[in-house]
């Protein structure tokens, strides 16, 4: 079932599916500003990253390898996500009530062929803004339901369709800092520092690190709304493989990744990356450079 977990994860799941694509034409009537030079007071936020990633084979990192287009409501919040994957795209459609993601409709298309498949994840909560349900469908078909129990500290996770419950763990900070899935016994225990997500550990003996600059993270900004919730959640339901593989924090992690490596990892699929930012006056990243795959970006803000 774990196949049929959101596309919109497919930013990080899915890095197989690729192409260069700058969505210009999408932002065309808004006013690109780098925080280099702000003209206006306001929020500083992303609107687009520029990559010269050419082929599905470049061993990209996660989505911000590629090209994306970040398109935001009248109140500022992100409406619209687009991720060019070189033989695909994705595109994804956000509905927001009360300041929360409620849905998130996602389509992505096939280059090569035209097809194209649709999911919709459909967001429940109690009054308190807490997550209690999420559903998925796929092309019109439930495909995963899950009630969400809070529990203080610890959530789990109610498979209503198969046997696939989870359960996980919260620090004090809402860090998601263990996850448990009992079917097979895996656990994954998350480590944090400054704010930031610096370790994982699968089953004590699998550990990937991390290490970051001193700079803003231009993802950790209230126009993402609560999608690294949202994001955690999902890799949740998806299982042991998206958390270890796919979840890098990187919508709650107050600085932008430098360094990532693969101490030991029994199940293979993993490398060590390294990045090189260049910055504006603000602190923010306007350029990035993977040293494994010379793939460089360049990030776009506007201010609203």
């Amino acid at each position: 079932m774990k196949n049929y977990t959101i596309l919109f994860l497919v930013f990080i799941l899915n890095l197989s599916c690729s192409d260069n694509n700058t969505f210009s034409e999408e932002i065309e009537n808004e006013e690109e500003l780098s925080p280099e030079e702000p003209e206006e007071e306001g929020t500083v936020y992303l609107t687009q990253i520029t990559s010269n990633i050419t082929s599905s084979t470049d061993d990209a990192f996660d989505f911000t390898d590629f090209s994306n287009s970040f398109s935001v409501n009248e109140n500022g919040l992100l409406q619209l996500w687009e991720v060019d994957y070189i033989k695909k795209e994705t595109s994804i459609e956000i509905q927001i009530e009360s300041g929360n993601i409620v849905k998130l409709a996602t389509v992505e298309l096939d280059k090569e062929n035209g097809s194209s498949t649709t999911e919709e994840t459909i967001v429940s909560y109690n009054n308190d803004g807490l997550i209690t349900k999420i559903e998925s469908f796929y092309d019109g078909d439930k495909v995963q339901e899950y009630s969400i129990v809070h529990n203080s500290s610890e959530i789990d996770f109610i498979d209503l369709i198969d046997d696939r419950d989870r359960k996980i763990t919260l620090d004090s900070n809402n860090n998601l800092i263990s996850f448990y899935q009992e079917s097979i016994d895996f656990t994954i225990v998350f480590e944090y520092s400054k704010g930031n997500l610096t370790k994982k550990t699968l089953n004590d003996t699998n550990i990937l690190t991390y290490q970051y600059d001193d700079k803003t993270n231009p993802f950790n900004s209230e126009v993402f709304l609560n999608l690294s919730t949202l994001t955690n959640y999902l890799n949740v339901i998806g299982g042991w493989e998206f958390l270890f593989y796919d979840e890098n924090n990187i919508y709650s992690n107050s600085n932008n990744i430098v360094q990532f490596m693969v101490e030991n990892n029994d199940f293979g699929g993993l490398q060590n990356h390294t990045f090189i930012y260049q910055y504006n006056d603000e602190g923010f990243p306007v350029e990035k450079s993977n040293e494994r795959n010379s793939v460089t970006v360049d990030y776009i803000y506007n201010v609203n």
